[in-house]
Formats: C-alpha cells, structure tokens, sequence
C-alpha cells in the first residue's frame, strides 16, 4: 500500500499520481485498486493512469480499479453508472443540518443543543 498526496483536487491527484509512476520504487508492480478521498481526486488518478498505460504500453493499468469518496449524484454515482469507479462512499451533505441550525441560533440567539 502506498499514500500519495492528490490535494483533494483532480490536478493535484494526476500530477500525484503521475510522479508515483515517475519515481516510485514498486510503480512496476501490478495495481489492484486505487483508493481516492473524494471522487475529483478519482478522476485525476483514472486520467493519470491512462497516461502511463499509454506512455508505458501497460494497458492493464487503464483497467485498474479506482473508489472514490462524496458520491454525489452528478460526480460520483454518474462515474460509476459510467464504468470509471468501482465505487463511491456516499456521504450525506451536512450543508441542511448546519443551515437549519443556523436558523434555529438566529430565531433564538441561543446555540444549538444538538451536535450534529
């Protein structure tokens, strides 16, 4: 297992990715899965890891597995229906809870007696 840092961004993860296959020590070993924190950070590595099966003539690694994280309908759910993740971890958007706790302190001015 290797950690690479993809900046939580598409770019941030193929240049990641890509300098892995640069200069990693185990880039020759066969990939079975890649593991993303969120499913922007899937796309980069799917993008870097065509590159290299076309830079390198491994075109296993065009195949390899990739999860992602978020799955929200139009990004990540989308990239699995389309076959470029295995999977995504759905994570419930926290943004209407915050909202309506705001709403509750504003109405109040007392703070929420619940964390979320």
């Amino acid at each position: 297992m290797h950690e690479v840092d993809g900046r939580w961004s598409v770019a941030g993860a193929e240049k990641a990715m890509g300098e892995w296959f640069r200069v990693g020590a185990e880039r020759e070993r066969p990939l079975a899965l890649v593991v993303c924190q969120n499913d922007a950070m899937a796309r980069g590595a799917r993008a870097a890891l065509a590159k290299q099966a076309a830079d390198s003539g491994r075109r296993e690694l065009g195949r390899t597995r990739l999860v992602g994280c978020d799955g929200m309908e139009q990004e990540g759910q989308a990239m699995v229906a389309r076959g470029e993740l295995a999977a995504t971890v759905v994570v419930p958007p926290t943004t209407p809870s915050a909202l309506e706790a705001l709403g509750r302190f504003w109405d109040s001015g007392s703070p929420a007696g619940e964390i979320l």
